[in-house]
């Protein structure tokens, strides 16, 4: 899978690739994170590869953090698609994630960065509809100005 991002990346545009990680992470989010009922074989053989490979989804969103936040991406709609979903699938990787951006800036910075987590998922509820999806993309545009304005 990981070959798979990375080979993507090489090929394809980011946008490409951001939607096939957005496309794998709904999947997973809709058929195993939030299912009420049985899976389909696809999703439980989808488990199966997370369950082997623990920080598939982990790295692909600390990834996509530092796109976000340390380069010039033109185009964060089309990343905040695949964040969405990677957090909602665990909540827990995305605290650990961001203790890490914030353990790794100045401390003088931090306070003022856990501030900007905060609102990055103000009014963002756990689902992929395409309001919520609207409003993280929105929050993120402004946690990324207001994490660069140091």
């Amino acid at each position: 899978m990981w070959f798979y991002i990375h080979f993507c990346m090489a090929k394809f545009t980011f946008i490409q690739c951001a939607s096939a990680v957005d496309n794998l992470a709904a999947f997973y989010f809709n058929n195993i994170t939030i299912a009420e009922s049985p899976p389909p074989q696809a999703a439980l053989n989808l488990a199966r590869h997370i369950v082997e490979c623990p920080n598939l989804f982990p790295e692909i969103l600390k990834t996509l953090f530092e796109i976000v936040l340390f380069e010039d991406c033109g185009n964060q709609w089309s990343l905040s698609r695949p964040m969405l979903s990677l957090i909602l699938i665990s909540e827990q990787v995305f605290s650990d994630l961001k203790a890490q951006i914030l353990a790794s800036q100045p401390v003088d910075q931090q306070q003022r960065l856990a501030v900007c987590f905060d609102k990055l998922m103000a009014d963002v509820n756990r689902s992929l509809d395409s309001r919520n999806r609207d409003k993280f993309t929105q929050n993120l545009t402004i946690f990324r100005h207001d994490f660069r304005v140091k």
